[in-house]
């Protein structure tokens, strides 16, 4: 029996170091993501290796700016994940029965948020995709008052509206940019232009306007926004489970060699 609760306390000593390692690098990528454009630029440019160099530092800003709600997400959950799985450590190394029932109580709460917010994002329907489009409806007005997030919102939408030859106008269409700045034109993929030639060509081609993205009439970017949404969906969702599902594992295995540890 001695002998089954030293391999339980060292596989408990494994999972908890991993834990900690894996969770506190969630709060250092927040971090990163937060306050380090040149980091965030440098991860865009690994998986976006075509995009033109304005356009990527417009799209670093304005996901500084809307994914700041989700770099406090890695930051909060990361860090305080990090630190339960020290104070397990710590009950573990010394022993410690009090410090023990705090890991115990602490991971007990944490996987029971972790499984609400798995629920809430991924098993009812349409919450995720609603989320999104609440942002990016919200990013059109920053085309309509000249702000700090004006372009980089106009190279986030020039950007998402470009797939090769395969082309989309806005969230729903080209309307989505009525009340347009003077002195913007529609985003080139409302025209059927590609962002990495569009600026090349000599001569230039006219300037996307609304006369030009009317006639044209190219569609919305909903589908291929839904379409993404469903990919990463599910991807995160087994990230989710399978995080949620080690936590518990930890949690059930903790309880056995607590029971044996004494209060100091």
């Amino acid at each position: 029996m001695h002998c089954l609760l030293g391999c339980a306390r060292l596989v408990l000593v494994i999972l908890n170091i991993l834990l900690f390692t894996a969770f506190a690098a969630v709060g250092i990528l927040g971090l990163l993501l937060k306050y380090n454009s040149q980091f965030l630029q440098n991860l865009l440019e690994k998986a976006t290796t075509k995009w033109p160099q304005k356009e990527m530092q417009a799209i670093v800003q304005f996901i500084q700016q809307y994914g700041s709600g989700l770099a406090v997400v890695f930051i909060a959950i990361g860090f305080l994940v990090a630190l339960v799985a020290l104070i397990g450590l710590l009950a573990l190394l010394c022993k410690n029965r009090c410090l023990g029932f705090i890991y115990i109580a602490l991971l007990t709460i944490l996987s029971i948020i972790e499984l609400i917010l798995i629920i809430y994002l991924f098993a009812i329907p349409g919450n995720l995709d609603r989320a999104a489009y609440k942002v990016l409806n919200s990013s059109f007005e920053h085309l309509r008052t000249n702000d700090s997030l004006t372009e980089a919102t106009y190279a986030l939408w020039t950007v998402l509206g470009s797939d090769g030859n395969k082309f989309c106008c806005g969230l729903e269409g080209y309307k989505d940019f009525n009340g347009l700045l003077t002195s913007l034109s529609y985003p080139p993929p409302c025209c059927n232009q590609n962002i990495t030639t569009v600026n090349n060509q000599k001569p230039p081609k006219l300037q996307c306007n609304k006369v030009i993205a009317e006639m044209l009439q190219v569609e919305g970017c909903k589908e291929k926004i839904v379409e993404f949404l469903k990919r990463n969906k599910i991807l995160f969702f087994g990230i989710s489970s399978g995080v949620l599902s080690f936590q518990i594992l930890v949690l059930l295995v903790m309880c056995a060699p607590n029971k044996n540890w004494k209060y100091e």
